[in-house]
């Protein structure tokens, strides 16, 4: 079992059921992170600093201390700005993610592809930002509900799956914490005060034991023998660098023909003669990897970079998804959403139909649409049925739909042909199901 996705599902669910919770502390936490951070960043700078470096240990945990108590009373001193931020964001995506239930595609791609957001998108997210900060007790109870459902999606998948949780997540949470958020920290409780508190605390216990730590090291390697320790190390150093750089070099070369190798086979050697690369987890992620690259997909390359993130072979699905995401931008909000359409019927990717459905409607886009779809071919159908049951599409569109599946003659499509023909008794799909009926009977 792969512990990314099992981690990612575990915290969504947490949050789905106590999001508030955590929600009470946020602000404390994303300002420790971001103390954390500049303590990271500004540490080596100010241990240069004149009697700082006498005592490294004493001088890092004083650091730290000093960024985090900032960053946390910073955090929680503009909070209604985060807020808003957060806000922003949340409701930009929330949009999106509708945008794609309504269109009948899964909602899991757009939720997590945050390029390209449009003038409407952004009104969305302004929108959210206002009453966030306005109503901000109900909207942590959706904020929290969102991210839990989202990490949820992006596991599971599904078209409703996103939906479903996070209405579940926004029934659930204030059952379970029978309130509908607590008191923000500041505001009617004492967390913010109980943390500085414990911050000092821990400050006045430790920082002690770090400067006894140091006082030993300086008893143990004076200034003297530590330099001359320093130049020995970088000596070794130096000399087994080339070693350990012609070692990684050879690693990588077999990798990339293991790769150039395109079967399992070419992996397992790899895996044979290098168990203990960084370069791929094991034969799970090759196979997985190797299926993606045979179905040629950008659903089938979303769902390996699921699982597998941050592996090498990741970055060589990560190619085909920007290829598509670049032109789906164009086609919402380019200049030349016909090259766009021309071009997903070109690449054979079904991933694409749902966007093509949505032009069929429209006067100037609809022929190129249709065409794009029928240059598809077959793999398309399973979508174009889908819209044909969608309570959420037009007639008319689903008319423009069954003369699409009866030009690619294709008789798998009669059964839900006479479906929709008994549901709506229209000509069009009247047409269709004869037409496909007649070559059946051939």
């Amino acid at each position: 079992l792969d512990p990314v996705p099992i981690s990612m599902l575990l915290v969504g669910v947490f949050l789905l059921a106590f999001g508030l919770s955590v929600y009470r502390y946020f602000f404390h936490i994303l300002g420790a992170v971001a103390g954390i951070a500049g303590g990271l960043a500004s540490r080596d700078a100010l241990l240069g600093l004149n009697g700082l470096s006498k005592h490294p240990m004493a001088a890092t945990v004083l650091i730290f201390s000093i960024f985090i108590l900032i960053g946390m009373f910073l955090a929680t001193r503009f909070r209604k700005i985060l807020a808003f931020l957060a806000g922003l964001g949340a409701g930009a995506v929330l949009y999106r993610a509708a945008l794609s239930l309504w269109s009948g595609s899964p909602p899991g791609p757009s939720v997590f592809h945050v390029q390209g957001f449009g003038p409407m998108e952004l009104l969305a997210g302004l929108t959210a930002a206002v009453l966030f900060v306005l109503f901000e007790s109900v909207f942590a109870l959706i904020l929290t509900s969102a991210v839990g459902a989202a990490l949820c999606t992006l596991v599971l998948g599904g078209r409703w799956t996103f939906a479903v949780l996070m209405l579940i997540g926004v029934v659930a949470q204030p059952l379970v914490s029978r309130r509908i958020v607590p008191s923000p920290p500041g505001k009617g409780g004492n967390g913010g005060s109980r943390t500085t508190t414990l911050m000092i605390l821990l400050l006045v216990l430790v920082l002690p034991a770090a400067s006894r730590a140091d006082l030993k090291v300086r008893k143990v390697n004076p200034p003297g023998k530590t330099v001359a320790l320093e130049n020995y190390d970088n000596k070794v150093v130096s000399g087994s660098e080339d070693a350990v750089e012609k070692n990684a070099r050879e690693e990588r070369l077999a990798f990339l023909k293991a790769v150039e190798g395109g079967g399992e086979d070419s992996f397992r050697r790899f895996l044979k003669n290098y168990p203990e690369n960084p370069l791929i987890s094991g034969m799970t992620e090759a196979r997985l990897y190797l299926d993606a690259v045979e179905k040629d997909r950008v659903y089938a390359c979303q769902d390996f970079i699921a699982r597998y993130p941050d592996g090498e072979l990741a970055g060589k699905c990560k190619h085909r998804i920007s290829l598509f995401r670049k032109w789906e931008h164009e086609l919402e909000f380019g200049s030349e959403p016909v090259k766009a359409i021309r071009f997903f019927g070109e690449y054979g990717d079904e991933s694409a139909v749902p966007l093509l459905v949505r032009r069929l409607s429209d006067p100037g886009l609809g022929p190129e649409a249709r065409a794009s779809i029928l240059k598809i071919g077959p793999p398309a159908l399973r979508m174009l049925m889908e819209v044909l049951i969608s309570p959420l599409q037009t007639i008319s569109l689903k008319d423009e739909v069954v003369s699409i599946i009866a030009e690619m003659e294709d008789i798998t499509a009669i059964p839900a042909l006479r479906t929709y023909v008994g549901s709506f008794h229209t000509e069009a799909g009247g047409n269709a199901l004869k037409t496909l009926e007649e070559m059946s009977g051939r």
